[in-house]
Parts: structure tokens; sequence; C-alpha cells
């Protein structure tokens, strides 16, 4: 019966585990619209070796160095909800030649966002290779897995689409900029833009594994109480 109880304790400890990464993605999600990066350009941080590759891709189709920014978010590596660490992100950003849209890249992945905002307010969002697609008031939003080029290419054909029922593209100019268009696309879209990965990626996959662990739990507790 002992080695039951102890098998119950250590089904009960991933159980409490699974729930606290459960609560980290869950505080990514409510402190969206809230969360505010700063901007670190004059540090000038030096990306990896595989950001710098696609940092140096964008560059050949025309993009610039625009300045780099850092956020903070909460841990959700295997230890970080249990220590409820937070973990800061640099991201690097560049403008491509018109000065209309901006390319926010990112690690891990690297993940690249291409950001246009339009005259009404309304902002085009394509991100490669993973990302979401969404279609809400304000916010077009795809992904495209090819390559960058091909993310860029996508966003400017659907940019094209847009350009007479929304208006011609808002200029990016400095950091400055980025920040209060980054501010308003928090404010308006960040909670919605993660709401299904919250769903689909993080709470169900925990609540299948919080019962798989209460029902091996309840199996192994009253097994060794039948005996």
């Amino acid at each position: 019966m002992t080695l039951d109880w102890l098998v119950g304790g250590l089904y009960l400890l991933l159980a409490i585990f699974v729930v606290l990464h459960a609560a980290s993605a869950l505080r990514v999600y409510l402190g969206a619209s809230e969360r505010r990066p700063r901007n670190v350009s004059d540090e000038l941080r030096q990306p990896s070796a595989k950001l710098a590759q696609l940092l140096g891709a964008l560059a050949l189709v025309g993009f610039r160095r625009l300045g780099e920014t850092e956020v903070s978010l909460p841990d959700t590596s295997l230890f970080g909800p249990v220590l409820r660490r937070e973990r800061r992100h640099t991201i690097w950003l560049l403008v491509d030649g018109p000065g209309t849209t901006m390319a926010a890249a990112v690690e891990p992945g690297p993940l690249v966002s291409f950001e246009t905002w339009l005259a009404d307010g309304s902002v085009l969002q394509t991100t490669h290779p993973f990302g979401e697609t969404l279609d809400a008031a304000g916010l077009t939003a795809r992904v495209v897995r090819s390559s960058p080029q091909a993310a860029y290419d996508e966003h400017r054909r659907l940019l094209d689409e847009r350009a007479d029922a929304h208006g011609a593209p808002d200029g990016v100019h400095s950091v400055g900029d980025h920040l209060r268009h980054d501010a308003t696309y928090r404010e308006r879209h960040g909670r919605r833009y993660l709401r299904k990965s919250l769903l689909l990626r993080q709470l169900l996959p925990a609540a299948l594994a919080m019962g798989a662990i209460l029902l091996a739990l309840y199996l192994t507790v009253a097994g060794g109480a039948g005996q």
C-alpha cells in the first residue's frame, strides 16, 4: 500500500505541475492587452546565428533596421511556472523600402511578423513560419509557412487588395511610431489573436492531461485501498 500511495503522490505532483503550466499560459493571455515592450535600441543587441540569417534574408528583400524592443512574459518553460519567473524577449524591428510595413523578428523559431497599419486604423499581419489566421474587425491575420520572402509577398498582395477599402498605409519611421501602433494593437487585438492558441494548444491539452492524471490517481488509490 505504501508504494501505491507514493505513486499517487507523484500523480498529484504531476497534476499540480500541469495546472501551473496552464496558469502560466493564461497569464500570458490575460496580460496581452496591458503588456508594453520597451525600447532597447541603444543597447545594439546581437541576434543569434539563426536569427541573423532571418534578418539577412529580410535585408535582401529591402528591409532595414529600425531598432529593438524588449518585452517580459511569464516563463512557460519546464520549471518556469513553478518558480513564477518572467522571461525577457528581444524583438528585432525592421521596416521595408516604402516605410509602411514593419517586420518584427523574435526567437524561438525564429518567427517574423509583417505588420501594416492602414488609414482607417485597421491592421494587416502576416507571420512566418507559424501564427494564426484570423479575420476580425480591424484585423486581418495570415500565416505563410514556406519562407520569409513568400510571407512578405503575400502580405503585399493582401495590402494591395485592401488599399481601396481601408486607405493608404501609415508610415513607420521610428521605434516610437511602432510602440504607438503596438500599444493600440495590444489593446484592440492582443487577446483575440492569442485566444485560439490558448484554447487549443494550452488549455485543452492541459484539461486532457488532468483528466488522465486524475483517473490514474483514482485507480491507484482505489487499488491500494482494496488490498
